[in-house]
C-alpha cells in the first residue's frame, strides 16, 4: 500500500539533540512514499541556509533502501505561527489536493512545528473524509526536549547525521500512533444508525458514501439492497445482497487463516437472509404488508390508507382460489402495465358462464353487465356467497368497510389524514387495521410469524453491527 506522510517543519527537525526528529523518525520507522512539507517563513529561512530537511532524508533514503518523492509547501510569508484557527482551514485545503486512492495510506506528523500546527493536524485526522493515521514522536527521554540546540546557530548538517544516535543498530522506535478513530465517521455512522431506525436507507446511503472509507465491507451493499427492498425492486435488492454478501466473504479470506489458527472457527460472509418469504407471489405479498407496516410506523397515514387496496384485492384473489371453486383467472383479461403489472378486467362472454360472477356484476339482472376492472367489491361478493367461514367472511368485510369509507378519500383528495380522523371515520386504529390485513394474509396461505414482520428491524440491527 503507497504511503504518503504530510508534516509541518518545526525546529527540533531534521535532528535535535542526537536524535531524529519527529520527521525523520517517522519516515525511518514508518517508510513512506512521498513526503509533503510544510515550511514557515523561518523554516524556509533554514532550509535555503544548509538543506538541512532535505539533505537529511536523502541521506536516510541511502541508509535504509527507500526512497521519498518530496513535495514542499512553502509558505514565505507565514509569520504568525501561532494562531490555530488560520491552521485548521490551511491545512485541510492542503490535504484536499493530496491524491486520494482505496491503496493509500495517509500519514499525519503530529509532532513537529508549533503547537497550533500540531494541534491543527491533530484535530484534522479525526474529521477527515478519508483514513488517516496520526503520528506522535516521543523525544528520548520521553518527557519534553529539555535541551534544545540553537537551530539558527552554527548548525552543522552532516555533523547532525553523522552523530545521529538513531542511525545505529536496533534504536528503538518511538513513534506513537494517536486512536484511529475518525470523529466525523463516527458521528455520520451515529446519524446513519438513526436513519436506518426511520427506515430511510436511501439518506443513510448518501451519508454512507461519504464514509465509504471508514466503514465494513459489505455495509454499502446492504444499505443498497435495503433502500432497494423499500422500493419493492426486489431483483435489485438481491443483487446488492449478493455484492454484500461477496465484499464479506473476500474480507473474511484475508483473515480466515488466521482465525481457523487460532480458534479453530471458520467465518461466514454475511450469512443473512433478507426475504423471510420468497415462494411464489408471496414475496411480493408479504414485502407491500412490510412496506404498509413502515408507513404505520413512520406516522404516513394517507400512504398507508391509499396502499390498502392493491394487497386487499391480491390476499382475495389467493383466496378465492384457496377456499372456492371459482378460478378467476377463467373469467377476465390482463392488460399489460409498467413493470409488468397487470390490469384486470372483466371478460364479458366468459362472466356469463358463471352465474354467481354473472349476477354480481349485474347486480341481479338489474343493469348490463359491463367489461370493466375487477375490483375488491366484486370479490368481497363472490366470497361472501361462495365461502361459507363466517370468521372469514367477517374480516373480509370489515376490510372493505375501511376500504370503502376512507380509501377513496385519501386516494382522491388532497387532504391531510391523521390517527385521529382514520379512528373517527373507521371506528379503528391504523394498527388494527394492519392487524386485519395481517390476518386476512394468513388466510390466504402466508404464515405470517412475529419475527417475520420484524424483518426490517433485523436489517438494520445486521447494518449497525457492521458499521
Amino acid at each position: 500500500m503507497k504511503r504518503i506522510l504530510f508534516s509541518a517543519v518545526g525546529s527540533t527537525d531534521p535532528i535535535a539533540n542526537q536524535h531524529d526528529g519527529a520527521i525523520l523518525h517517522i519516515a525511518r520507522h514508518w517508510k513512506p512514499d512521498e513526503i509533503y512539507l510544510y515550511y514557515s517563513r523561518e523554516m524556509l529561512e533554514l532550509e535555503q541556509k544548509d538543506d538541512r530537511y532535505c539533505y537529511c532524508l536523502k541521506k536516510l533514503e541511502e541508509k535504509i533502501g527507500k526512497e521519498f518523492r518530496i513535495h514542499k509547501i512553502i509558505r514565505p510569508d507565514l509569520t504568525a505561527v501561532h494562531v490555530f484557527d488560520y491552521f485548521l482551514n490551511e491545512f485541510r485545503v492542503e490535504l484536499e489536493k493530496i491524491p486520494s486512492a482505496e491503496e493509500c495510506e495517509l500519514l499525519l506528523n503530529v509532532s513537529s512545528g508549533t503547537p497550533a500546527m500540531k494541534s491543527a493536524l491533530q484535530v484534522i485526522g479525526g474529521v477527515l473524509n478519508r483514513p488517516a493515521t496520526r503520528i506522535q514522536v516521543v523525544t528520548p527521554e520521553h518527557g519534553y526536549n529539555k535541551m534544545r540546540e540553537d537551530v539558527k546557530g552554527d548548525y552543522d548538517v552532516v555533523t547532525q547525521w553523522e552523530c545521529n544516535l538513531d542511525n545505529e543498530q536496533g534504536c528503538a522506535n518511538r513513534c506513537i500512533v494517536s486512536s484511529d478513530k475518525n470523529l466525523l465517521a463516527e458521528i455520520n455512522k451515529k446519524i446513519i444508525e438513526k436513519q436506518i431506525a426511520n427506515y430511510d436507507y436511501t439518506a443513510a446511503l448518501t451519508v454512507a458514501e461519504d464514509i465509504r472509507s471508514f466503514l465494513s465491507p459489505g455495509v454499502i451493499c446492504l444499505l443498497e439492497a435495503s433502500a432497494a427492498r423499500m422500493k419493492l425492486d426486489l431483483n435489485a435488492a438481491r443483487r446488492h445482497l449478493a455484492d454484500a454478501e461477496k465484499c464479506r466473504a473476500h474480507a473474511a479470506a484475508a483473515e480466515e487463516s488466521a482465525t481457523v489458527e487460532k480458534s479453530g472457527k471458520c467465518r461466514d460472509g454475511i450469512g443473512y437472509r433478507m426475504f423471510p418469504h420468497e415462494a411464489g407471489d408471496e414475496i411480493e405479498l408479504f414485502e407491500y404488508l412490510l412496506q404498509l407496516q413502515i408507513k404505520l410506523r413512520r406516522e404516513e397515514y394517507i400512504d398507508f390508507i391509499r396502499g390498502i387496496t392493491p394487497l386487499f384485492f391480491e390476499l382475495l384473489e389467493r383466496i378465492i382460489l384457496k377456499k372456492t371453486d371459482i378460478a378467476l383467472g377463467d373469467y377476465y383479461r390482463v392488460k399489460q402495465g409498467v413493470n409488468g403489472t397487470m390490469f384486470k378486467l372483466w371478460d364479458i362472454e366468459k362472466v356469463r358462464r358463471n352465474a354467481v360472477i354473472n349476477d354480481i356484476l349485474t347486480d341481479g339482472g338489474t343493469r348490463e353487465i359491463k367489461g370493466g376492472p375487477v375490483g375488491s367489491r366484486h370479490l368481497t361478493d363472490i366470497l361472501e356467497r361462495k365461502c361459507s367461514d363466517s370468521g372469514l367472511n367477517n374480516l373480509v368485510s370489515q376490510v372493505r368497510g375501511v376500504e370503502r369509507d376512507i380509501r377513496n378519500t385519501a386516494a382522491h383528495c388532497i387532504t391531510y389524514m391523521t390517527e385521529e380522523v382514520i379512528k373517527d371515520v373507521t371506528h379503528r386504529t391504523p394498527e388494527q387495521i394492519f392487524v386485519l390485513l395481517k390476518n386476512l394474509a394468513k388466510y390466504s396461505g402466508i404464515d405470517i410469524t412475529d419475527e417475520d414482520l420484524n424483518s426490517y428491524d433485523i436489517c438494520n440491527e445486521r447494518i449497525k453491527n457492521l458499521l
